[in-house]
């Protein structure tokens, strides 16, 4: 199995949740998929899906899954290094722009 997590984040990853479709669509991902969609609007299609998960049941599908793919946040990377996890973060730099851009509109000119 393999988890996919975006956590509480308060933006979405849609474009995550697109590819991860992608994926299954055409059958490159061929085991079962569970996904932590959070604030994401685009629910992959073929996955088993919530929107937010209890610390007990995330745990456990960490414990189950195969490999992880985690949004980069510290709780869930430092848990998947303690369980020696293998996990896979999508792209870094698109949330760090994401992020810079959401302070800049917040400082004074």
């Amino acid at each position: 199995m393999i988890l996919v997590t975006v956590g509480t984040e308060q933006f979405p990853f849609n474009r995550l949740m697109f590819w991860i479709e992608v994926l299954i669509q055409n059958e490159i991902i061929q085991e079962e998929v569970v996904v932590q969609y959070g604030n994401s609007t685009i629910l992959p299609a073929g996955a088993k899906v919530y929107r937010f998960l209890k610390e007990e049941k995330f745990q456990d599908l960490i414990h189950q899954a195969r490999i992880v793919i985690a949004h980069c946040g510290e709780g869930t990377l430092l848990l998947l290094d303690s369980l020696d996890k293998p996990y896979i973060l999508p792209k870094l730099r698109v949330i760090l722009l994401r992020v810079l851009r959401t302070r800049s509109q917040y400082r004074r000119p």
